[in-house]
């Protein structure tokens, strides 16, 4: 009896721990975000028109597919969209986890192309034409980031001028990439609406949908389940122990009713920035991922004086 109850057990954190790792951190397929009824259907309403006004001006641009390889020898692919000369660097845009760049830039890629910027749209891994099972929430992500600098400073030199700018995780994933030695001349790291810690950001997330059921047992099984069997841990690393360590300066923006990530998690991000070199931009009634839309002329002024000023 004690072995059958103990077997039962087993096969039950089994599959409950497998179920949560790959329900969490799993890849799934990623829907068009460059269409319009996608875009309402999943909740993304507030920014569809700046999407599908982005979407028709980058299908006039010569869209270069381009690829580097991972420090784990992923494929990571993305799409490039180069100046013909004249060019004040190349901004890397990182979107945020079940998300493309479709979504997350094509609304603000326009802005950045006739500031005189090159723009390198990445494919995060484990997302569209990028290679990869898992979503590891910034704590891979972020030798990505660095992969993809390396890329750029063999294409066009060690001295050209790079620019690191993510939504979301994808803001998380450039922040954590501060603490790197990374390559080229990285004039600057923007973060949209980004986390810090991974296992809380997983906990947030959990306690709006479960509520008022405890989810403290769930993520500790997960984060066991992904140190064990992936390889990485959800306390591995958080953005703002490499905002402590970094020399890069850095711009954060983030919506004051932002609901999925609190704005005290960018304020106590900011605190952590050594002195002079964290900006924060706090969009008043924006809530996760509505920061441009909500005002737009702002983040863009706040964009430019940042480009000029570092």
């Amino acid at each position: 009896m004690i072995l059958r109850l103990s077997l039962f057990l087993l096969a039950f954190l089994l599959a409950s721990g497998g179920g949560l790792l790959l329900w969490c951190c799993g890849r799934r397929g990623v829907p068009d975000y460059w269409d319009a009824s996608v875009i309402l259907s999943h909740g993304q309403g507030a920014r569809r028109d700046d999407v599908l006004a982005g979407k028709a001006w980058l299908e006039t641009q010569h869209l270069e597919q381009v690829e580097t390889a991972a420090d784990d020898e992923l494929k990571l692919r993305g799409t490039f969209l180069r100046k013909k000369k004249g060019a004040l660097g190349t901004v890397l845009l990182f979107h945020d986890s079940r998300s493309s760049w479709r979504l997350d830039f094509s609304g603000i890629a326009q802005f950045l192309f006739e500031e005189g910027y090159q723009l390198l749209l990445v494919d995060q891994r484990a997302h569209g034409r990028s290679g990869g099972f898992w979503i590891t929430y910034g704590i891979w992500e972020r030798f990505d980031v660095r992969a993809w600098t390396n890329y750029l400073a063999m294409r066009f030199g060690d001295d050209h001028s790079i620019w690191i700018y993510g939504f979301g995780m994808g803001g998380t994933a450039a922040l954590m990439s501060a603490s790197l030695e990374l390559s080229g001349v990285v004039r600057g790291i923007i973060s949209e609406d980004a986390f810090s810690d991974p296992f809380d950001q997983l906990r947030r997330r959990a306690a709006a949908v479960f509520s008022p059921l405890p989810v403290a047992p769930a993520l500790w099984l997960l984060h066991f389940f992904a140190s064990v069997f992936v390889g990485f841990g959800l306390r591995d690393y958080t953005a703002a122990t490499a905002l402590s360590e970094s020399s890069y300066p850095v711009m954060m923006i983030h919506g004051t009713e932002n609901r999925r990530v609190p704005v005290t998690v960018a304020m106590s991000m900011q605190k952590r920035c050594r002195e002079g070199m964290g900006g924060l931009l706090l969009v008043d009634g924006a809530d996760y991922g509505q920061c441009r839309c909500t005002d737009p002329e702002g983040v863009k002024a706040a964009l430019q004086r940042f480009f000029r000023d570092v």
